[in-house]
């Protein structure tokens, strides 16, 4: 198993509503783009922003994007 699906198997299992969202990985920036199709899990994004910064995986930021709305961006706090 790499790197990449185990971290998507914690991530999902941590946050289940972004089961059904796209992930990225670009190691070289330490960053994950998460494409979701619909804006139901932008509020619930938004409400775990806190946890989702406090994720220690080896991730600088998450970049989470949602049709025609602004694109999230939630650094990782140490």
């Amino acid at each position: 198993m790499s790197y990449m699906q185990v971290m998507l198997d914690f991530i999902t299992c941590k946050f289940p509503f972004w089961g059904t969202c796209n992930f990225q990985f670009e190691p070289e920036t330490k960053t994950i783009f998460i494409k979701c199709l619909n804006s139901e899990g932008r509020a619930k994004i938004l409400a775990d922003a806190s946890r989702i910064s406090a994720l220690d995986i080896n991730v600088e930021q998450f970049i989470i994007k949602v049709p025609q709305y602004s694109d999230i961006i939630i650094s990782h706090i140490r």
